[in-house]
């Protein structure tokens, strides 16, 4: 399988970068985020954050203080001991994911994704020799949220 080594690949440039960043700034601290999930938006508040319109607002600090705390490198493994190190300088393929519905190729309509789906496309990705990581392309409408 080709790999690209090389950071050749660029979308922006800094001054972008920073824009994109502090719009991000911007929507997380003054607009929020709607969050379903009560244990989460408590501790979220325990941090600092606040609620308004039914939606979280972040704190520029607790912001900071989580971009600190990422990685520089982040190792994926198989269950063959294949790793994949995702860091920058480095470029993988994966496909997006999180999509609820599906076209049904035996009835010819569109459907809500299963279990099932999501088992079916994870084992067809799992032999495609140019796909670095499967991720769950549809998401399951037939499981709890948690």
């Amino acid at each position: 399988m080709a790999r690209i080594r090389k950071n050749w690949l660029s979308f922006f440039d800094q001054h972008e970068i920073d824009s994109i960043h502090q719009a991000s700034l911007q929507v997380l601290t003054e607009i929020g985020v709607r969050i379903e999930d009560h244990e989460l938006k408590q501790k979220l508040q325990d941090c600092g954050c606040t609620l308004k319109d039914g939606k979280v607002l972040f704190t520029t600090d607790l912001i900071d203080s989580a971009l600190r705390k990422l990685p520089q490198n982040v190792i994926f493994s198989n269950r063959q001991s294949k790793h994949l190190h995702l860091k920058e300088g480095h470029v993988f393929t994966h496909p997006g994911g999180s999509i609820p519905g599906i076209f049904d190729l035996d009835s010819g309509q569109k459907r809500d994704a299963t279990l099932a789906d999501l088992r079916d496309m994870i084992r067809l990705m799992n032999t495609l020799e140019n796909l670095d990581l499967p991720v769950a392309l549809v998401c399951p409408l037939d499981v709890s949220e948690k």
